[in-house]
């Protein structure tokens, strides 16, 4: 296995790819390493959200969520990761960023949180299905069952036209609906059994 100081170093090569794949080992982390190596492994992280390609920044995003837990201050951390997190989201051009901004919203903010699903719902209507699929995991992580706004947002979205925009609309709608909401439970039986005629017809 190597050590931290390799890996660490490899955040700051020439090649993409070999920063890309040290913030993912970075992210699982090691458990034997002390709280230094901790911390520069997530300020690594935070650095590699500028990095100038996209896969790093996908990569970076993830590790600085799980490092941030874990961190000697994890309140500020994941403060600070969370900022990043609405800033890429909105300013990033790519679509894979998006998605991982939006699961790492979802990770990061509190049970509830109306801001940060008030900016979930923007990316309901994104073009790229992954980004619309992103924001309805987040959207069922975050919001509070029962919750009749969210269930509302959702329910559009079981009749996507792209399947897997669909299935996670229907996992979200999982979430939300509470089990005595007949009605709820009623409307997405119906869309799931349109669904399944359309297949058996196809």
């Amino acid at each position: 296995m190597e050590d931290f100081a390799t890996i660490f170093e490899r955040t700051k090569s020439e090649d993409w790819e070999k920063r890309r794949a040290a913030l993912e080992i970075l992210g699982r982390h090691n458990s034997r390493w002390e709280a230094p190596e901790i911390e520069a492994a997530l300020e690594a992280a935070f650095e590699g959200l500028e990095d100038r390609e996209c896969y790093v920044r996908r990569a970076a995003m993830g590790a600085a969520v799980r490092l941030s837990a874990i961190s000697s201050e994890p309140k500020a951390n994941n403060d600070k990761a969370l900022e990043l997190a609405f800033r890429l989201l909105k300013e990033d051009a790519d679509e894979g960023v998006k998605g991982i901004c939006l699961a790492a919203i979802s990770e990061l903010s509190p049970h509830g949180d109306e801001a940060s699903l008030e900016v979930m719902r923007d990316y309901l209507s994104h073009s790229d299905d992954g980004v619309r699929k992103a924001a309805l995991h987040a959207i069922g992580k975050v919001a509070i069952p029962g919750d009749a706004t969210w269930k509302a947002a959702v329910i559009p979205l079981l009749a996507d036209e792209e399947e897997e925009v669909r299935t996670a609309a229907l996992s979200a709608m999982a979430n939300l609906v509470l089990p005595t909401d007949q009605e709820g439970i009623d409307h997405v039986m119906k869309l799931t059994g349109r669904e399944e005629e359309e297949q058996d017809v196809r």
